[in-house]
């Protein structure tokens, strides 16, 4: 077979079901030998020399009853036309002696080493060996015609082949983690029969093998037709954060429906070749940067245990803790919301009047309700309070024009810190007067002293704190926290992703990050989409309750429609707020399936009946179990010494992290984070 040609191997999409237009899904193994850069990939394969015997034929014309989409589902006619990866290469600077060293004891055998990651990344691959910082966008497709499960998972297919960042997985290469190929691009797919809500949760909190990969995953959930006949379904995808984030998302998602809208339409969209971006933003970093983020480390670790956050945080007890039982579940649970078109403009006209942006106030009217929550448990609300607010900022904004659209985990954080007063929510005057000045500090911040460059460097030290929240957890104690909540706010997005005149069109949208982990119990998760301010509160089981969460995100809701609609806070309520609400969206503003199970009183009896009939007769861990845990562990520790002398050191490493997992029920990370994490810091 000559260099650089694609070997396809069909496979059907699921047992039983008959394929559309020769429905096959390639599996594409990778070239052998490869091309020398992904760049040749851009060049067209040669043509090949007619025969008398075989004359080329002119293009069929597609017959009446076809469909509209079977090109998605043709063999490609050259390797990198369709569904061939140009970046599923080895690279030839490494000899033939390199690869065998690469391919014996790796499971990637021969992967190609991509780059180190970045200092966020870092972050974000950590959260991921303990089953954290998953992203999911779940998106509402409108259609004229059925979308076709088929159809889906071969534009995801097309995307992702074109797409670098959804090739890899993460490999530690000493004491530092890289982005590694993957050697077969599947496409994690599936359609989903339960709730959708359900199913949202399930392939939010579904962690991955950062090694092996993919780390990304999509899930169609069919809906029935809408009010005016159209169908409906929701497509979810999943990406782990250290390979992408909100910008990068919106464009997965328009990649994907342009090429459905093309298929559909009978006409061909390829989407452009992108290769895995370098780390941008680390390039920007200087020494000015590096001080400034050790700074900002120490104060990351001085402030949730010597300065104890915490007590600011529930306001010395006056805020209910989850109890030990329900921190340990760590889930994500979303409450959403969104305004009608309506008053999403006089939202916006009264912005523009006040001379602030809809971020300036949607921070301002954060800080209010967390006193007023603070007050909602039968205490009084404090009269003041320092509320410090993490902002998710978009790094692009310091990159090259040419570097703006580059895909990936480019982001940092900046803080503000403000004393809020109770009165600052009394009047709108009050409330407006406080996003003017929070609006002049967050100017200040991002334009001249560009503060998430100086934070930036400090995430890779700070990714400590997800391992030790991660074991307090287990343990049922309370998590070390350094702020009352993280927002990050994508704008409006009609330059990215807007419903189109397609035939397929996004409606609604939800997207979310499970970070049950690191120092915050909220995120404020915020874009205006389709005309509509979206509002998404994200609480974490760990540290905050279901009646919480709703009692502050109730107050912020409230706050946001008076001001939009009236200007002032409407402590009586009114009409106005249920009219300025959007309800025709797939996330109800009650979806809250997530309880805690101590703070109900019937529910709680319930189960000490139950618990005390089951338990009867049962084997107690901590008792007659104990002997049998340490020999377990012992017979472990045996066999790695018997293994030593043997030379299997790796795999008995691997047999003793299973064996270590099935004692203490805590999902062990793989021998080579454990090994190249700890090497690093100690």
């Amino acid at each position: 077979m000559p260099p650089g040609t694609t070997k396809l191997v069909y496979e059907v999409l699921e047992p039983g079901v008959k394929p559309l237009a020769g429905l096959a899904v390639p599996v594409v193994p990778p070239c052998h030998p490869p091309l020398a850069q992904a760049k040749e990939a851009l060049k067209p394969s040669p043509p090949r020399p007619h025969t008398q015997n075989s004359p080329p034929e002119p293009p069929h014309p597609p017959q009446d009853d076809s469909h509209g989409s079977s090109w998605l589902h043709e063999p490609p006619d050259c390797p990198f036309d369709l569904h061939g990866s140009p970046f599923d290469t080895r690279q030839e600077a490494h000899g033939k002696g390199d690869v065998e060293h690469l391919s014996s004891g790796s499971e990637h055998c021969g992967g190609a080493w991509l780059r180190a990651l970045s200092k966020m990344e870092l972050l974000m691959a950590v959260g991921g060996y303990f089953g954290s910082l998953n992203t999911v966008q779940a998106v509402r497709l409108s259609a004229t015609q059925p979308i076709l499960p088929q159809d889906v998972r071969a534009a995801i297919t097309l995307v992702a082949r074109r797409t670098e960042l959804l090739q890899t997985c993460v490999s530690w290469r000493w004491a530092w983690p890289w982005f590694r190929r993957r050697l077969h691009i599947a496409a994690p797919f599936r359609v989903a029969r339960e709730p959708l809500m359900e199913t949202y949760y399930n392939i939010l909190e579904a962690p991955y093998d950062m090694s092996r990969g993919p780390l990304w995953r999509a899930c169609l959930v069919p809906e029935g037709r809408g009010a005016a006949g159209e169908h409906r379904a929701v497509l979810m995808i999943a990406v782990h954060h250290c390979l992408n984030d909100g910008y990068t998302n919106a464009v997965l998602f328009r990649e994907v429906i342009s090429v459905l809208n093309g298929a559909i339409q009978g006409r061909r969209h390829l989407p452009p070749l992108r290769a895995l971006a370098p780390p941008l933003a680390d390039q920007l970093l200087g020494p000015r940067e590096l001080l400034a983020a050790a700074a900002f480390t120490v104060y990351k670790f001085l402030t949730p245990t010597l300065g104890r956050f915490n007590s600011k945080l529930y306001f010395k007890g006056a805020v209910p803790r989850p109890s030990a039982r329900h921190a340990r579940t760590a889930r994500t649970r979303v409450l959403h919301a969104e305004m009608t078109e309506e008053a999403t403009t006089q939202l916006r006209r009264r912005c523009r009047e006040a001379g602030v942006t809809v971020h300036a106030l949607m921070c301002a009217a954060t800080q209010v309700a967390i006193l007023h929550t603070a007050g909602a448990f039968g205490r009084p609300p404090p009269n003041e309070a320092l509320v410090r607010v993490f902002n998710c900022v978009n790094l692009r904004r310091y990159f090259r024009e040419e570097d703006r659209e580059a895909l990936g985990c480019f982001i940092s954080i900046e803080e503000e810190e403000t004393r809020v007063m109770l009165q600052d929510g009394a009047s709108g005057d009050a409330l407006w007067e406080l996003a003017r000045r929070g609006y002049a500090a967050l100017k200040v911040s991002l334009e001249e002293e560009r503060r998430p460059l100086r934070t930036l460097a400090a995430f890779t030290p700070v990714s400590l704190l997800i391992p030790v929240n991660y074991l307090l957890t287990r343990l049922g104690l309370p998590n070390l926290n350094d702020n009352h909540v993280i927002t990050t706010n994508m704008g409006d997005l009609r330059p990215l992703l807007h419903p189109g005149e397609g035939p397929v069109t996004p409606t609604h949208m939800l997207r979310c990050v499970s970070d049950a982990y690191t120092g915050h119990p909220y995120t404020l998760v915020v874009q205006t989409f389709a005309g509509r301010f979206s509002l998404t509160l994200e609480y974490y089981s760990t540290k905050t309750t279901p009646a919480v969460a709703r009692t502050f995100f109730t107050a912020l809701i409230d706050l946001m429609l008076d001001l939009a609609i009236t200007g002032a806070p409407a402590p009586g309520g009114g009409p106005h707020r249920a009219a300025a609400l959007h309800h025709d969206k797939f996330c109800p503003e009650t979806d809250d399936p997530d309880h805690d199970p101590d703070q109900d009183p019937d529910h709680h009896h319930h189960h000490q009946e139950s618990g005390a009939a089951s338990l009867e007769g049962a084997v107690l861990p901590g008792q007659q179990q104990e002997g049998y845990w340490r020999d377990k562990i012992g017979l472990q520790a045996r066999v790695i010494r018997a293994g030593r002398l043997q030379g299997k050191q790796t795999e008995l490493w691997d047999s003793f992290i299973t064996g270590m997992r099935d004692v203490t029920g805590i999902p062990l990370p793989g021998r080579d984070f454990l090994r190249c994490y700890f090497l690093y810091y100690f």
